[in-house]
């Protein structure tokens, strides 16, 4: 069996050797198959939580969304996302308090298992990738050595559909993607801005419309949604580690109103955002 717990990482803070403030996550690599797996659950992370690997990771995201920040650039995900990213890369997923997302992620060396990786970091909702990765997580996960074989041939195949997202021939849904990139990067570092979708669509030099199919095609929502899904991200980090009030939590989120801010938190959390507080602040009640 090759899974371990995240609580057998080696962590290390490496300050000295050009990865300064973020965190270095040692991996371990495992015989027979050379990779590490583990089923792992994504709660709220910021910026701060950076985070790099002396291996390559590749991961499916199977439940819930966010956001990822890869260095400086920024990334939606939803159930059905694959990952990849090259060892040494800072990255951080960032789910919802209240909607925390479920993953999959393995670390391999690629050089022993004879692997043509991606150059860069690459982040798609693909159907192909998805099933190879589930079967290559199921076969690491039996723990047999005959199995060797099999995995390597997925892993081959996986990563040659992952390679084709590096290259012109893209898909529509691709495509779509990489045209609201940087509508998304604006939406995550200038939230608390009154943006706008006319605004968003000239950030991207696309039409509103245009934006908005994609927005669609991509996220699921429209613009304006998935800013306030943003907006209420943020909102619920600040409720619970600071002591700001709610009303200085709305304004800094980007809520016109506090009356706005209220309606839109109970429609997407079931709770206020004064009743969310002291739920996620309130000891625990004894047994």
């Amino acid at each position: 069996m090759q899974i371990q717990s995240n609580s057998e990482k080696d962590r290390k803070n490496i300050l000295s050797d050009g990865h300064a403030g973020a965190i270095y996550y040692q991996e371990k690599i495992y015989q027979p198959f050379f990779s590490r797996y583990t089923h792992y659950k994504q709660s709220w992370r910021t910026k701060q939580d950076l985070h790099y690997h002396n291996y390559p990771e590749c991961g499916r995201c199977l439940k819930g969304d966010g956001i990822f920040f890869v260095e400086d650039r920024v990334y939606p995900f939803t159930a059905g996302t694959v990952i990849f990213f090259p060892a040494g890369m800072h990255h951080i997923a960032q789910s919802p308090v209240e909607r925390n997302s479920l993953w999959e992620y393995v670390w391999l060396d690629a050089e022993a298992l004879g692997l043509e990786l991606p150059a860069h970091e690459v982040i798609v909702p693909d159907r192909d990738c998805n099933e190879l990765f589930r079967m290559m997580s199921e076969e690491i996960s039996k723990g047999e050595a005959g199995g060797l074989s099999l995995y390597r041939h997925l892993c081959a195949a996986f990563f040659d559909k992952l390679n084709v997202f590096t290259r012109s021939n893209i898909s529509a849904d691709e495509k779509a993607r990489q045209s609201i990139l940087p509508a998304i990067h604006a939406i995550a570092t200038r939230y608390q801005e009154p943006l706008t979708a006319p605004q968003l669509a000239e950030i991207c030099h696309l039409s509103e419309s245009t934006l908005r199919r994609n927005f669609l095609i991509v996220t699921g929502q429209s613009p304006m949604v998935y800013v306030a899904a943003i907006r209420l991200m943020m909102a619920e980090q600040l409720l619970t580690e600071t002591d700001l009030t709610v009303l200085d939590i709305s304004e800094r989120c980007g809520f016109p109103c506090l009356s706005t801010f209220n309606r839109q938190f109970l429609k997407r959390c079931g709770i206020s955002p004064r009743d969310f507080r002291k739920e996620k602040t309130s000891p625990p009640r004894k047994p």
